[in-house]
């Protein structure tokens, strides 16, 4: 890491030294620049700074994996045991699904039994409707029927009883017997 430094150290000590000689030769235009000093400042920089760099790279890298070696068993013990976890998840998923068609199929079966019915629950109330009308109808005439039957009773009383008033009056002028007005 040092010689990474140090490299760059040399370069950048090659660029100032050029930056000052074209500084002086724009103030006093007569300088003389020594092109070794420049050539050697700024070559061997950065050669110091590539080795430095490999360097750098290779004892960074070493460390790390070194301890990616420790963190990585706890990992892998993870890994297998959260890969087991998704196979479980996974059956348990599966069996689930399988579950909800069952009971979707169940659902849909319920539902057109449900609509059966009730388009039969719905004839039973019409049904229904039309018998008690047709039995009020009935009713109606049931009664219709006592009140003329009462009637005809009645009349068939009076008539008896006319009958017997009028036999009565030409040849016997007792009332009839219980056993004769019934007849």
């Amino acid at each position: 890491m040092a010689l990474f430094y140090l490299g760059c150290a040399a370069v950048l000590a090659a660029l100032l030294y050029l930056f000052y000689h074209v500084c002086r030769k724009w103030i006093t235009k007569e300088t003389n620049m020594s092109k070794k000093v420049f050539a050697f400042l700024s070559a061997g920089g950065l050669v110091i700074m590539i080795a430095g760099f490999e360097f750098i790279d290779s004892t960074t890298t070493a460390t790390p994996l070194h301890n990616t070696d420790q963190t990585t068993e706890p990992l892998t013990e993870e890994l297998h045991t959260l890969k087991a976890e998704n196979d479980s998840l996974k059956k348990d998923l599966k069996t689930f699904r399988t579950e909800k068609q069952t009971l979707e199929e169940a659902l849909q079966e319920s539902k057109k039994e449900l609509q059966e019915l009730s388009k039969k629950a719905e004839e039973y109330m019409e049904e229904t409707t039309r018998l008690i009308d047709e039995m009020e109808v009935l009713h109606e005439r049931i009664k219709e029927l006592e009140d003329e039957n009462a009637s005809l009773k009645a009349e068939i009383d009076d008539t008896e009883y006319n009958e017997n008033s009028y036999n009565m009056g030409a040849t016997d002028t007792t009332f009839p017997s219980s056993s004769q007005q019934h007849n």
